[in-house]
């Protein structure tokens, strides 16, 4: 299991919006929000960094994290840049994504996975980092944990009370069980547990980097979407190749999802009927995704998925 020991180096990237990334939302979006925007994500992030420093971490800052190129984080190849650096230096143990939004999948054809086979780098992030923790899992089965990211879990000012929990129980290797949510289909399943934001997997159907299923436990959860949308989306990763050979599927939160009109269908609607007919295990609800109270999962590693309790185990 990971484990981070005191005065272990960690690595900083931007792999998507950039750290000053402040717009306006879509009007029909922030009618349905239940919470304000938070701090500017460059000083979220900086109470981050002085956090991981706090736990005996050395905290290494990629030469890109404050650039800016159109909505993002740099230019692709100067955020892989960062992001290559990290892997190829065995004293960075991690790596930690500082924002989410947009741009991450740019970076893909210029990451040395090679280089990352040799040397498996966990990746933190959430939302857009996703895809980069798709990609690498797919192509080097690198590790990553989904549901924390510096400008995200920071932006009220201080970390978020759950991560303050989970965070020193992920770095000391004592985080082995999440329990939550509702059973959709009975039963167990081992395998391996990969996935991340469901538009942002969908985004990778039909590239080299999206995941081969079998023998998996596929995790999604996504927000903002309209229901419509996440039933198309949940549509195209059933067609993708070895999808019949999932393990178990753990459905997160989909918040803030719009519903357009009323037979478009609620969340809980599109999901019962996608499960309809699959014969694994299934838990919906479970406590992780775009949300305060989320836990932090590991990917890329082998877990265990009781949907009787809506545990998972890793």
């Amino acid at each position: 299991m990971f484990k981070l020991n005191p005065r272990d180096k960690v690595g900083i990237i931007t792999p998507s919006n950039f750290l000053d990334f402040q717009t306006p939302l879509d009007p029909e979006l922030k009618k349905s929000l239940k919470h304000n925007r938070g701090i500017n994500p460059k000083d979220a992030a900086q109470l981050a960094i002085e956090y991981l420093k706090s736990l005996g971490l050395q905290v290494v800052i990629g030469a890109h994290v404050y650039d800016k190129f159109r909505h993002m984080g740099g230019t692709p190849q100067n955020r892989a840049a960062d992001l290559n650096n990290f892997i190829r230096d065995k004293e960075i143990k991690a790596i930690f994504c500082a924002t989410g939004g947009a741009g991450a999948q740019y970076m893909l054809p210029y990451i040395d996975y090679e280089a990352l086979r040799r040397n498996p780098t966990p990746i933190f992030g959430i939302s857009d980092a996703s895809t980069l923790q798709i990609a690498m899992q797919s192509l080097s089965n690198n590790p990553g944990f989904n549901g924390f990211s510096l400008a995200y879990d920071f932006r009220y000012g201080k970390i978020r009370p759950q991560a303050a929990i989970d965070m020193p129980n992920i770095i000391s290797g004592n985080y082995h069980s999440i329990q939550g949510g509702e059973t959709v289909r009975p039963g167990t399943a081992e395998g391996i547990l990969v996935g991340g934001c469901l538009s942002m997997l969908r985004n990778l159907a039909g590239t080299p980097y999206f995941p081969d299923l079998t023998d998996k436990i596929l995790l999604i959860e996504d927000i903002g979407e309209r229901t419509y949308r996440i039933d198309s989306m949940l549509l195209q990763i059933r067609q993708q190749p070895n999808f019949e050979r999932l393990k178990g599927i753990v459905f997160g939160g989909f918040n803030e999802c719009i519903i357009r009109y009323e037979e478009d269908n609620t969340i809980d609607q599109i999901i019962d009927y996608f499960c309809e007919d699959l014969h694994m295990p299934v838990i919906k609800h479970f406590p992780w995704g775009h949300f305060e109270e989320r836990r932090i999962v590991p990917l890329g590693i082998k877990g265990c998925l009781n949907a009787d309790t809506c545990t998972l185990s890793f």
